[in-house]
């Protein structure tokens, strides 16, 4: 059994033992995935805290270029987003803080971010230069607009 599997399986006996023994915690499974990417993105916060114990990567990023905060945050598991929001970039929780509102969620106070209306101005200064980006062929910012919509979609399907 793979660390992949053990968080696949949600078996955290397995898990625990596993990655005792494991030479590469920050392995890249399908997708680019790794043992903590997959535990945070399906709201396994157990799973989580073992791998980030055993010094698995929080800041490592999928094929998508997302980390296991903005997985988390996308799907809206709000308490594995507390555990890994402390170890993430600015920028890092600022986009998982855009992924839980879309399913109406927010960071706890001490992760809060500006005033809402300063955040709307954000947004739409954010929107601005992805697609100023786009038109000139730099397409970073303009994927991380549609990821951030993407996720607002998402979460209007589950309500």
């Amino acid at each position: 059994m793979t660390l992949f599997e053990a968080v696949q399986s949600r078996d955290a006996e397995a898990l625990e033992k596993l990655a005792a023994e494991a030479k590469d915690l920050n392995e890249e499974f399908e997708g680019g995935r790794t043992a903590l990417i997959e535990a945070a993105a399906t709201g396994q916060l157990d799973l989580v805290k073992i791998l980030l114990e055993a010094g698995a990567d929080p800041s490592l990023k999928d094929f998508e270029k997302e980390t296991a905060l903005l997985k988390a945050a996308a799907n809206g598991e709000l308490e594995v987003v507390h555990a890994l929001a402390p170890m993430a970039t600015e920028d890092e929780r600022d986009l998982a803080r855009a992924f839980l509102k879309a399913h109406g969620k927010s960071f706890s106070p001490e992760y809060q971010g500006p005033a809402d209306d300063f955040g709307k101005l954000k947004r739409a200064a954010a929107t601005a230069s992805a697609r100023v980006s786009k038109f000139v062929g730099h397409d970073s910012p303009s994927e991380r607009l549609a990821r951030v919509e993407r996720s607002e979609q998402n979460a209007k399907k589950k309500k």
